[in-house]
């Protein structure tokens, strides 16, 4: 492996895990764009979801350029690295962490919100609506890793291809 497949590699990763956290907020950000109208709020939301939607396309469709105009490959000694991992492996190691996390974070998280919203309904005996906005987007999260972990295959074959030839 180069010192430039090494540094692929290794954005590809913080892209992933960036990807897991962007996967844990996204949910919040659509719920306020579709709850209010086109507030401060939903305007900064979307802006959000764009920039950093473009900024994880850099990371995850073309780090070969960003490891070309940053020069972090460069000045290295050795010209390879002896490393026994195919960058699949790598990747595939990534997802799997990356949907652990947000499950992990996530799942306390849910029940929580479950207890709060039934503890909450209970005390007001039905005078006071509730708040359900957090349970489906603690859902969604959910969803949202569980696939991430159960397509992990097919996510490295479209990250993990070779797109060198830009």
């Amino acid at each position: 492996m180069t010192p430039r497949d090494f540094f692929i590699v290794v954005i590809r990763i913080l892209g992933l895990i960036t990807l897991g956290s962007f996967l844990f907020e996204l949910p919040g950000y659509l719920v306020t764009f579709f709850t209010t109208s086109f507030s401060g709020s939903s305007i900064s939301g979307l802006v959000i979801i764009a920039v950093t939607s473009l900024m994880l396309w850099f990371v995850l469709e073309r780090p070969h350029w960003l490891v070309d105009k940053l020069g972090v490959a460069k000045g290295f000694d050795q010209e390879m690295f002896n490393i026994n991992w195919p960058a699949e492996k790598f990747l595939n190691a990534a997802l799997i962490v990356t949907s652990a996390i947000v499950l992990f974070r996530e799942i306390p998280n849910l029940s929580v919100w479950v207890f709060n919203y039934f503890q909450m309904k209970d005390l007001t005996h039905g005078l006071q609506r509730p708040d359900l906005s957090y349970i489906p987007r603690s859902i969604a999260r959910i969803v949202l890793a569980l696939l991430l972990f159960g397509e992990r295959e097919r996510v490295v074959s479209l990250i993990g291809k070779d797109r060198t030839k830009a």
